[in-house]
């Protein structure tokens, strides 16, 4: 134990002393305060416009859903009594239900086996409609089925109407539409996720690469020799590892704190945007301590393999042939967990790998979490495959290390790694 903390006092130290560590950390906490002072610096440069806000809410078109879906439809009160022909000529499914049907409804739309509920109630001479969507990233055309509920309308009250008065009348009358979204994602949620992946990302990354130079530059001076002579291969590398680590999440969570500050500082109450209003809902603790293990268990995967990397070389000019087949694991993992991310996947062989993969889990997990698109089973059973393969992957890189801490000359191959 005694050797473990001198090589990680050591480390640590060396790590946070860097101008790289100084020069990035304050870096990104000047990005931080631009990024919380632009919502203040749009708030001083706008003028003030008073008025009435609409009172009715259109929602955009979904990116993901096209016409002949189905949506579920209910109108007990037949405020709008062709509001079923109307929205099947736009070729979509339509299902009627009932109130007591509602929650199967719900379950429905949650689970991706349906679009939309419009819900259709009589109020007064105008009848108010709900479409209840799963969340932005999963609408169907609420556009056209806002147009199509107006025309079955409209069409009705023409058919009863006579008088020229009463047709202007129903003309300029519109029908009061309220999107809301049953699923926990909302578009800070989907920003901050994708912004809390590709810092997993750098961060394992960069992190990990230090590990590497650190040990490729202590081999090619030599230092190597004089702590193998005072502490076991095995500790150098766990310390080593572990320091990196350390480091990284110290400078992390100085980031994160700084950030938190500087948004309850500078960031107006309600601030929108692109209409919604930002919000950080899904940044809970837990979330934040599940998110942090994701860092550590990836880190703790991928800086054992940047080691033994390192050390395989007796030059420093090697350095960058030798990481290149855990760089290549390190990028593929990272797409593969992004972009299943982003592009809203719910089932599928990739996104099972994206979970549970071990070296794609710490990139896409994250934003799974914050949108809440996994339960807490699918967590625990991703921590706990990581853990397992950091156990296995520590004790074949703690081999492969011992083997070539002290080795010198040509660069080492895998087949050589095995025999020693």
């Amino acid at each position: 134990m005694k050797q473990f903390c001198t090589v990680f006092r050591f480390t640590f130290i060396d790590a946070v002393r860097k101008k790289a560590f100084i020069v990035s950390t304050a870096i990104l906490l000047v990005l931080i305060l631009i990024a919380c002072m632009i919502p203040r610096a749009i708030e001083w440069f706008t003028p003030d416009k008073s008025g009435a806000p609409n009172e009715i809410a259109q929602a955009g078109e979904g990116a993901f859903f096209s016409e002949g879906s189905p949506i579920y439809l209910m109108d007990e009160s037949g405020a709008i009594e062709n509001a079923q022909s109307y929205l099947e000529a736009l070729g979509y499914q339509v299902n009627s239900i009932g109130e007591n049907e509602i929650e199967t409804a719900e379950n429905a739309v949650l689970n991706g086996e349906a679009d939309a509920i419009i819900k259709i109630t009589s109020s007064d001479e105008v009848p108010t409609a709900e479409i209840l969507i799963k969340d932005f990233m999963h609408a169907p055309n609420t556009a056209s089925i806002i147009d199509q509920l107006n025309n079955a309308w409209r069409a009705g009250k023409l058919s009863e109407a006579g008088a020229d008065e009463a047709i202007l009348e129903i003309i300029h009358t519109s029908v009061p539409v309220y999107e809301q979204a049953l699923g926990s994602m909302d578009l800070t949620g989907y920003t901050f996720g994708i912004v809390a992946s590709m810092l997993m990302f750098f961060a394992v990354y960069f992190y990990g690469i230090s590990v590497a130079n650190s040990v490729a530059m202590e081999k090619t001076s030599r230092v190597m020799e004089t702590l193998v002579v005072s502490a076991k291969p095995s500790m150098i590398l766990l310390g080593k590892c572990a320091a990196m680590g350390t480091a990284g999440l110290v400078q992390m969570a100085g980031i994160i704190l700084y950030g938190v500050v500087a948004y309850n500082l500078l960031v107006p109450e309600g601030t929108m945007i692109f209409g919604m209003q930002l919000s950080f809902s899904g940044v809970t603790p837990v979330n934040l301590i599940v998110i942090i293990l994701y860092f550590l268990l990836g880190y703790a995967l991928y800086a054992l393999l940047y080691a033994v990397c390192g050390a395989t070389v007796s030059r420093i000019e090697d350095i960058s042939p030798a990481l290149m087949p855990v760089s290549m694991i390190s990028m593929v993992s990272f797409y593969i967990g992004y972009f299943t991310s982003i592009m809203g996947n719910s089932s599928g062989a990739i996104e099972w790998v994206a979970r549970y993969v071990p070296f794609c889990a710490p990139f896409g997990m994250p934003f799974r979490l914050l949108n809440g698109s996994v339960t807490v089973s699918q967590c625990a059973i991703s921590l706990f495959v990581m853990l397992i393969a950091i156990l296995l992957v520590s004790g074949l890189s703690i081999r492969l290390y011992k083997a070539s801490i002290m080795h010198y000359g040509n660069r080492l191959k895998i087949k050589d790694l095995f025999k020693r």
